[in-house]
């Protein structure tokens, strides 16, 4: 998965795309039999998300994302992932943040 990409012109379809790209990941990660394996690849995806939002809220981009709809109510996306302690026991918990966290965006995004 490529980070979504920090432009003032990036359209709705776009973040929206890249959203349900993160949500599709967390759900097949749970499919995976092997949950070493899985908590790896999902600690990856947290990893992957917190690297955007670092970019996200960088001083060099906050103009464009002040500025683009699209790119500002994404970056509440990684505000609403509440991750309890990454283990086995805790896979779906985590998992499921992902999509939490995609009904958050959904709703900002309505208003």
């Amino acid at each position: 998965m490529e980070h979504i990409k920090i432009d003032s012109n990036i359209t709705w379809e776009e973040v929206e795309n890249h959203v349900n790209g993160i949500s599709e990941e967390a759900y097949n990660i749970l499919n995976i039999s092997d949950q070493s394996l899985a908590l790896d690849k999902l600690r990856m995806l947290r990893d992957f998300v917190e690297s955007e939002n670092h970019d996200l809220v960088a001083r060099k981009n906050r103009e464009i994302v002040y500025n683009s709809l699209p790119l500002r109510t994404y970056s509440f996306y990684s505000a609403h992932l509440h991750f309890i302690k990454f283990n086995r026991q805790n896979l779906s918990w985590n998992a499921s943040e992902f999509d939490q966290a995609k009904i958050a965006f959904e709703m900002v995004k309505k208003q």
